[in-house]
């Protein structure tokens, strides 16, 4: 896809990190996000600590699963069969079908 201004968002790292994980966020602003980073942080820093592991806790599991189906099973029952008649009777011969057709 082309954009014609301000070109294509990629996006940033911040998306590969699940909230469940995140421990803490700390936001660094001025001489002490400068003296950790540099020039890069003279803006600010956000800190952000993921969780880790715990000595001496048990080991935890946690399953999360979707289920997509791609393809839409539909059994409905068209109707592939069709013809005329009065009050649900089909007609049995040439005169009793044709005084049955509608005219538009």
């Amino acid at each position: 896809m082309q954009v014609t201004w301000g070109g294509l968002d990629m996006g940033d790292g911040l998306n590969n990190i699940n909230p469940d994980d995140i421990e803490s966020i700390q936001v660094l602003k001025g001489a002490a996000a400068s003296a950790l980073y540099g020039y890069r942080g003279g803006n600010g820093a956000i800190l952000i600590t993921t969780k880790s592991g715990k000595k001496g806790k048990p080991i935890s599991i946690e399953f999360n699963n979707n289920l997509t189906f791609n393809t839409i099973y539909d059994y409905r029952d068209y109707q592939k069969v069709f013809g005329q008649g009065t009050y649900g009777s089909r007609p049995t011969d040439i005169n009793s079908a044709k005084s049955s057709e509608m005219y538009s």
